[in-house]
């Protein structure tokens, strides 16, 4: 029987997760007999080169890891590792030490769970400022640090939503007990998003919040 690539990738796929829900590690050489067995039991025409083709690019793409019992597809079956992933997912670009206040869990069941994920590639983790932040595969690392600093900034965001006045860098520290160097780096970060309208009076040069693309990232980054 005749069975398109598409096919060979899902039988193999199926093969392997029966294997791994016995709790028997994937072992390449024993995996691509037992696959090619059941194939010709199946009557379907590949050899045991068209088997380990498929099961090579299952490993380049993390579907399938050598020793694992773990396939990508079921890697969230795990309920505290898919809690962690919806954190990561709704709160890109955040932090541990966030992470583990958040969720209440212990430093190293978290750091396992993270290792698993990064392990199949369906997290990411990258230093900004010294520190680590995580984020999901499928986003780009510049959408993960916008998130980042927003998230930090929402102190800012809603201070000058509520006082539509304006006000100047010097009033939002004190207003918000924030060091002045901080306050700075996070209102560069807002103009850069624009976010931040500035007016110059006679004294001081006070900002505004864009409310127009506030609306705009608030529901692009769940604020």
């Amino acid at each position: 029987m005749t069975v398109d690539l598409v096919e060979q990738r899902k039988l193999v796929l199926e093969i392997i997760q029966s294997h791994l829900d016995k709790n028997k590690p994937f072992k390449m050489k024993k995996i691509l007999s037992l696959i090619h067995a059941r194939f010709k039991l199946m009557d379907i025409n590949i050899n045991q080169n068209g088997i380990e083709i498929i099961l090579k690019t299952l490993i380049k793409k993390n579907c399938i890891i050598e020793g694992s019992i773990i396939s990508r597809d079921n890697l969230l079956n795990n309920d505290k590792r898919k809690i962690i992933y919806e954190y990561i997912r709704d709160n890109p670009g955040t932090f541990f030490n966030d992470m583990k206040r958040s969720l209440d869990i212990c430093t190293q069941v978290l750091i396992w769970h993270l290792k698993m994920s990064e392990k199949y590639k369906i997290i990411k983790k990258k230093i900004l400022e010294n520190h680590v932040i995580y984020y999901c595969s499928d986003i780009r690392y510049s959408k993960a640090e916008q998130s980042h600093y927003l998230r930090r900034s929402i102190d800012i965001i809603n201070f000058l939503k509520s006082n539509n006045k304006g006000c100047s860098k010097t009033k939002l520290a004190d207003n918000l007990n924030m060091h002045y160097n901080t306050l700075k780096k996070y209102i560069d970060k807002l103009e850069k998003y624009s976010l931040l309208i500035k007016k110059q009076n006679s004294r001081n040069l006070n900002y505004f919040l864009n409310s127009d693309m506030y609306e705009k990232l608030k529901y692009e980054f769940n604020l």
